[in-house]
């Protein structure tokens, strides 16, 4: 059985279809929701950092219980981080904010598939993914596209017994780009099927059920699909397994936000490179809290610079000691190509060599290890309203 959901006069969505209303985004409510969804994202993110780190053995020595402690406590936190972000996405898309920048479909679909194979081999699947050769670039929101795939993944993985499979195969077809997540798993039952898209449904909504969640992860993948002008199919049967088929045209449509009070939003691009993982996702869920601001993590500054060709930064804040390009190195190059760019330097090397080093490339401003959230935030605030002030209009 097979059902398609559309937002075009064509689609042939049943008339009880699922609804992605979360409610008035100008509501106390859906505010409450935000706030909420936004303060959790960086506790979570502390308490994620500080566990691999001490499941690294960076903290000291564990014994196989406390190691076994640290895992269930970071895999736990991962969890919750995940229904936090699938709630800010969802909230952001009705509020009809996104970004739209050019990208390779197969490098995101890699990316979102390497990242969940630990997953499938600890719930003894197989993974599996197939990109067809000259992929045509596509137009859109890479970060809600990354989340409605991984959200697809998820919910194959989840819903699938161990020994099956999971397949993702990304193609081109006459509408542009097909995406297809194919999993041997529990499937869904006829009746269940049109409720499936619908805000905190479960199929097995009992208080007993087997799987986790909050029913979150389906109704995001309809609405970053619509938000993208494109459409979405269910295959499934009982006992056999689900396809879901993404159709995402490469040009979406333009989108015109008819809320009353709408205002255009001058969002600002910060890139934070840091080869630990860790430490660059406390501090990312920091600069998160600044106004109007979205950050990219690099792990090094090859990876940085593929990144700059991409799309403009307003602000580039980087370690200084990495593997291979360091620092300094990373600041020139960005400098030399694009100037308009500030940039800020974390060191625990500040000696008076490194500071006549950062005078020539220029770097905004030097901070020294150990350096507080604060500091970094108060530094970030300062570089882009001197490159990008809020009340300038622009």
């Amino acid at each position: 059985m097979s059902f398609s959901f559309s937002d075009s006069p064509q689609g042939n969505a049943p008339s009880e279809g699922p609804s992605i209303e979360m409610g008035d985004t100008e509501g106390p409510y859906s505010t409450f929701i935000q706030n909420a969804s936004h303060e959790l994202r960086t506790p979570l993110s502390i308490i994620q950092g500080y566990a691999e780190l001490l499941h690294r053995g960076e903290l000291g020595s564990l014994a196989p219980e406390q190691r076994q402690a640290i895992t269930i406590i970071s895999n736990r936190a991962r969890e919750l981080r995940t229904m936090v972000e699938r709630i800010d996405t969802l909230m952001a898309i009705e509020a009809g904010q996104a970004v739209s920048m050019d990208f390779s479909i197969g490098e995101l679909v890699t990316e979102v598939v390497e990242e969940r194979r630990k997953a499938a081999e600890r719930a003894g699947l197989t993974l599996e993914l197939h990109l067809e050769p000259e992929l045509p670039t596509v137009q859109g929101d890479p970060y809600h596209l990354r989340y409605a795939i991984d959200s697809l993944l998820d919910n194959g993985i989840k819903f699938t017994p161990e020994g099956g499979s999971v397949k993702v195969h990304v193609g081109v077809d006459a509408e542009g780009i097909r995406l297809d997540v194919i999993d041997t798993g529990v499937g869904i039952p006829e009746d269940k099927m049109a409720h499936l898209f619908s805000g905190f449904y479960q199929v097995d909504g009992s208080t007993t059920r087997r799987y986790g969640g909050i029913g979150l992860g389906l109704t995001l993948v309809r609405a970053v699909v619509q938000e993208h002008g494109g459409r979405l199919e269910v295959e499934s049967r009982p006992g056999e397994g689900s396809r879901f088929t993404c159709f995402l045209p490469t040009r979406p449509p333009d989108v015109h936000i008819d809320k009353p009070g709408g205002r255009a939003v001058m969002v600002r691009h910060i890139l934070l490179v840091d080869d630990d993982r860790s430490v660059a996702t406390v501090l990312k869920e920091g600069l998160e809290d600044l106004p109007d601001c979205e950050v990219t993590i690099a792990a090094n500054g090859e990876e940085a610079l593929s990144l700059f060709e991409r799309q403009m930064f307003d602000l580039l804040i980087t370690d200084y000691k990495m593997p291979g390009m360091d620092g300094v190195a990373l600041a020139t190059h960005v400098r030399e190509r694009y100037p308009q760019t500030a940039i800020i330097l974390i060191t625990a090397y500040g000696d008076d060599v490194l500071r006549e080093q950062a005078d020539r490339v220029p770097i905004h401003r030097i901070l020294d290890k150990p350096v507080k959230l604060g500091d970094i935030r108060n530094a970030a605030l300062g570089a882009l309203e001197e490159i990008c002030p809020s009340g300038d209009g622009s």
